[in-house]
């Protein structure tokens, strides 16, 4: 009997140890590597590539004054919004306009999103951070369901920006990775990554003549 008794003791001693292995497993640890980073560029041959010295140099600016030249900029975007299903979250692109009054034909943010589509970008106005709230659910420039994962670097709107209608003044594009679940576009204590690019079309504000990119 003294076999059988061993055998038997080692079964209990292996099925203790499987079930405190099955609780002591340590929790999956959590993503570390969300980002975004905005970058503003003038492409060859565009108004803002090659500026005169008492022109702004601290921030992208295009002069929109001339017809004759093309106002343009690209906006490049570098983002990790997550790896795997678990931890991948969404990715918002807003222009805004500090200087908008946030109402009808006056809008503050625009929110860019992409599409499964023949028109591949929509641009929607959003008028104040409580619209932004509002629509959270609808306006991600990258869905989490559509993200591939990790590391992606990609141009805004696919290509080169035209500028011209767009009110002249200071503009800021705006990059957060969220969870569209959560996400308070007031609190930044609920983004889990972000960033802030800024361009200048015309002169720092808009003004009351040539308000407009030309």
């Amino acid at each position: 009997m003294k076999p059988l008794i061993f055998a038997a003791s080692l079964l209990l001693a292996a099925h203790g140890n499987a079930a405190l292995a099955q609780t002591t497993d340590p929790e999956p640890k959590p993503y570390t590597s969300y980002s975004v980073v905005l970058t503003i560029t003038a492409p060859s041959g565009s108004a803002g590539a090659s500026l005169k010295k008492t022109q702004p140099a601290g921030t992208k600016f295009s002069p929109c004054s001339s017809a004759d030249s093309l106002d343009q900029l690209t906006l490049t975007i570098k983002y990790d919004a997550g790896k795997i299903a678990e931890n991948k979250r969404d990715l918002y692109v807003f222009f805004y306009r500090p200087e908008a009054k946030g109402e009808k034909n006056d809008p503050a943010f625009f929110s860019v999103t992409k599409r499964r589509s023949a028109t591949p970008y929509l641009i929607t106005e959003r008028y104040s951070i409580s619209d932004l709230n509002t629509n959270r659910a609808i306006d991600a420039y990258v869905p989490a369901a559509d993200n591939l994962g990790g590391a992606i670097t990609e141009v805004v709107l696919g290509g080169n920006s035209v500028l011209e209608g767009l009110a002249s003044g200071t503009w800021q594009a705006i990059g957060i990775v969220a969870d569209a679940a959560t996400v308070d576009f007031d609190d930044p204590e609920t983004w889990l990554a972000w960033d802030v690019a800024t361009f200048v079309l015309r002169k720092p504000w808009q003004g009351t003549s040539n308000t407009s990119c030309q």
